[in-house]
């Protein structure tokens, strides 16, 4: 039964459409005739059909081995490219729209060569004005469709086939009008793909499995590679053996439409829309048709989640560190240190917490690895100026032991060097978050670690004999859930501390100031993060001004609060995968950090953060650094100071 279906159905693409001025064609190549909702070829057989919807309509094609042809909405054929190569076939197309030129671009899926070819396409003539480009893709193409990105509007290309994998590739349009591929991930849907569609409205990627039924996945690279049955077979469903999708937008609305040809079904996904539909046939002794039909009577399905308007800016990352050495989760969080005399040899500590700690400086490239363990969250602070060697201090958690573990940066040879006097016991189980805090009120320096249980606790650290730190256990503060990332206000005596799915707390840092607690920002319904809150840092300004920086890790977002009560919420920014970089994106971010001093190549400011999923090639995690400026700009921020606000007099 499958094999029928194939052969008798490619793929459905829905478009407003009228054909009242469509009038018929003889003796073109490839030879077809139009009646007035069907074009009905001799030879040619028609595998899949898309529209070009600018100014003008066209019609567009793949003819299986007789290449692609266009007609416009008189139903006259304006041109036809014919393959070089008598071994191709065209089995699926579809159109990438260029919003830099007149020029559109279409993309065929060439299943023999394994590749696709990319032909321009001139709007005002209706003709392919140059050779097309061919490109070898890994998997072969039965079907191929363009998504957009729904935060930067990036173009994707996904491509599938009987091999059961869906790939998403990186479109890089040129300037030249070059194209070119790059592999992003595969999706292992498991059996054979026929069409794929994107509503790039919703950010969801219908794909259609025949002997399953119809999936959503999303668009976007940086979320999980899960899948959704948006529809299914019989008996769970009402289709026989779906073999194409499709996709109409009216007034904003938009719904998909997949087609089962064994019991002639066609069925909404959403929308209440009269548009007509194009359909591919092919028929088992030769020749086809293209068929026109309404779409008025379908019935509806539940789509995968409801469209809604995206308030989220769009920022690039300026640079990627290498990937921590261990696999699966385990780059987590970073902390800068600014050096007091020379700025360009500033370091970031980079938490890889299944090994112990990365010393980076500001190119990302790797100085040191420091093997203490699951060392999960970082820290720094100046530490003691009568005590030249412990005058920078880092504190990290350390889940391998169990324990606070601190470290000294020696400002002249830049090495990290661990500082403990003793193995100082968390006295909880499964340290997660650390911050640190200098009291303006007592010249103290304290750390405050965090863990799974909503525990938090609070030393204070003191130097000993032999340029060694221990601590006194001088606080306990107790949360409902879990607790990780925090951060300390040294000016204004705040701490803040994120109950992953809760809220961020706002607290009097000063370890006599008992649990009195306030909530700055919280989690969905009621607030704009998504759970997990991960990553809090603070963009420090003059005058107790700033932000608060929060990781959103279930959205792959960042929330900016002012850093002055009442804490308005300025808004939310995603670090998004750069073509002319080559640096992908950032997703599932658990720790971060942020610093006000100017830095190179940051002249207002540095974000690093860690980057869940790094896939450009895929490699173990990393982090990421990001100019304030592009955050600035994208948020609309105001700014009036630059520099580290910590003094160095205890």
């Amino acid at each position: 039964m499958l094999k029928r279906l194939r052969g008798l159905l490619k793929l459905i693409f829905l478009i407003p459409l009228s054909c009242s001025h469509m009038g018929t064609v003889a003796n073109a190549s490839p030879e077809f005739s139009f009646n007035g909702n069907r074009f009905l070829f001799d030879r040619a057989q028609p595998k899949s059909v898309a529209f070009i919807n600018s100014d003008k309509l066209y019609l567009v094609s793949a003819l299986s081995f007789d290449g692609v042809a266009v007609w416009d909405d008189n139903g006259k054929i304006t041109d036809h490219y014919v393959f070089s190569n008598p071994l191709s076939e065209a089995t699926s197309v579809t159109v990438l729209h260029s919003d830099k030129t007149n020029n559109h671009h279409i993309a065929l899926a060439d299943e023999s060569t394994n590749t696709i070819l990319f032909l321009t396409f001139y709007l005002n003539t209706g003709k392919f004005i140059h050779n097309p480009m061919s490109i070898e893709v890994k998997h072969t193409p039965t079907h191929i469709c363009i998504a957009n990105d729904p935060f930067d509007n990036s173009p994707y290309l996904f491509s599938g086939g009987n091999h059961g994998i869906l790939s998403q590739y990186r479109i890089d349009l040129q300037d030249n009008d070059n194209i070119q591929l790059k592999l992003v991930r595969d999706f292992l849907i498991g059996g054979e793909t026929s069409s794929c569609i994107a509503d790039n409205n919703s950010g969801l990627l219908y794909v259609v499995e025949p002997e399953v039924g119809l999936w959503h996945l999303n668009i976007d690279p940086e979320t999980d590679l899960i899948r959704t049955l948006a529809a299914a077979n019989q008996p769970i469903g009402q289709f026989d053996e779906p073999v194409a999708v499709s996709l109409v937008a009216h007034q904003n609305s938009h719904s998909a439409i997949i087609m089962d040809p064994e019991t002639e079904l066609f069925a909404r996904i959403s929308g209440a829309l009269t548009e007509s539909i194009a359909v591919a046939l092919e028929y088992e002794d030769g020749g086809g048709e293209i068929r026109l039909l309404p779409l008025a009577g379908m019935g509806n399905l539940p789509t995968g989640r409801q469209n809604t308007d995206n308030p989220v800016k769009v920022v690039y990352a300026s640079l990627e560190t290498p990937p921590v050495p261990s696999t699966g989760d385990a780059a987590d969080d970073p902390a800068i240190w600014p050096h007091p005399e020379d700025i360009t040899k500033s370091l970031v500590l980079a938490a890889d917490k299944k090994g112990g700690l990365m010393v980076l400086d500001l190119q990302g490239n790797q100085l040191d690895y420091i093997a203490d363990g699951r060392l999960n969250n970082v820290d720094y602070r100046p530490g003691f100026q009568d005590h030249p060697a412990l005058s920078h201090l880092v504190a990290a958690t350390d889940r391998t032991h169990t324990s606070i573990n601190l470290y000294a940066i020696d400002p002249v040879t830049l090495q990290v060097s661990r500082v403990n006097a003793r193995k100082i016991p968390a006295e909880f189980f499964d340290p997660y978050g650390i911050c640190m805090y200098r009291s303006m009120v007592s010249n103290n320096v304290y750390v405050i670690a965090t863990n799974s249980s909503g525990l938090v606790h609070q030393w204070r650290l003191f130097p000993t004999a032999k340029a060694k730190v221990d601590a006194e256990l001088v606080r306990r503060i107790e949360l409902e859930s879990v607790a990780e990332g925090c951060v300390a206000d040294d000016e204004t005596g705040d701490l803040y501390i994120g109950e992953e799915a809760t809220a961020v707390w706002k607290f009097n840092a000063e370890p006599d100031q008992g649990s009195q607690k306030t909530a700055i920002a919280r989690v969905e319904p009621d607030g704009e993060l998504t759970a997990d809150i991960e990553g809090v840092s603070i963009y420090h300004q003059a005058d107790g001004k700033g932000y608060l920086v929060v990781s959103s890790q279930g959205s792959d977002s960042y929330a900016v609060y002012d850093r002055e009560a009442p804490h308005l919420f300025r808004g939310m920014f995603r670090i998004r995968a750069d073509i002319n970089s080559g640096i992908d994106g950032v997703s599932e971010t658990d720790g971060l950090d942020v610093i006000s001093t100017p830095l190179p190549g940051y002249p207002e400011g540095l974000l690093v953060t860690q980057d869940g999923r790094n896939i450009e090639p895929v490699e173990n995690q990393n982090f990421k650094f990001v100019s304030w400026t592009q955050i600035k700009a994208a948020l609309n921020l105001p700014r009036t100071y630059q520099g580290w606000l910590f003094s160095n007099t205890v």
